[in-house]
């Protein structure tokens, strides 16, 4: 990779995460409604259940959490290994997913990427405060995913 590029910083990169959460959230929260109000028969005994912390845990829940984990994997596997290079975050920060050679990611090397996301977070979030001392910037799934994340477009100093 060329020494020139600069790479995507911690609080950066933290921040495209934060603006991810919510994009993801839009896409799952009326799809969680739907379910919900199927689940518990109307929308009012859905919206009991997910204000009242008490509730068993039940099956519902684990339906819900499966869903959850599939569309931000579909989310993050085809916004990174897309022409985008980047999820939505990313792109409004200006930076973008790329190989050692600097290069589009491979859906099987984005997949990599977000398995890394689940080690990244073991233990405490080091994997992913790491990227604030590494000098390439690279949190423990890139690193997992031989991928970097680099700053794009004209930056400001």
């Amino acid at each position: 990779m060329e020494h020139d590029l600069e790479y995507g910083g911690f609080w950066r990169r933290f921040l495209a995460s934060l603006i991810d959460g919510i994009v993801i959230s839009l896409i799952y929260t009326p799809i969680e409604m739907v379910f919900g109000t199927i689940y518990y028969g109307s929308f009012q005994a859905y919206w009991i259940f997910s204000q009242d912390n008490q509730f068993p845990y039940n099956p519902y829940t684990t339906w819900t959490n499966l869903i959850t984990l599939v569309i931000s994997a579909i989310y993050y596997i085809v916004m990174t290994s897309s022409n985008l290079q980047a999820t939505i975050g990313k792109k409004i920060l200006k930076m973008k997913v790329v190989n050692d050679q600097g290069e589009r990611i491979s859906k099987g090397k984005a997949l990599v990427r977000f398995i890394g996301y689940f080690i990244s977070a073991l233990p405490l979030f080091l994997g992913y405060i790491i990227a604030a001392f590494t000098r390439k910037k690279r949190a423990l799934h890139d690193i997992i995913a031989k991928t970097y994340v680099m700053k794009t477009g004209k930056q400001q100093t």
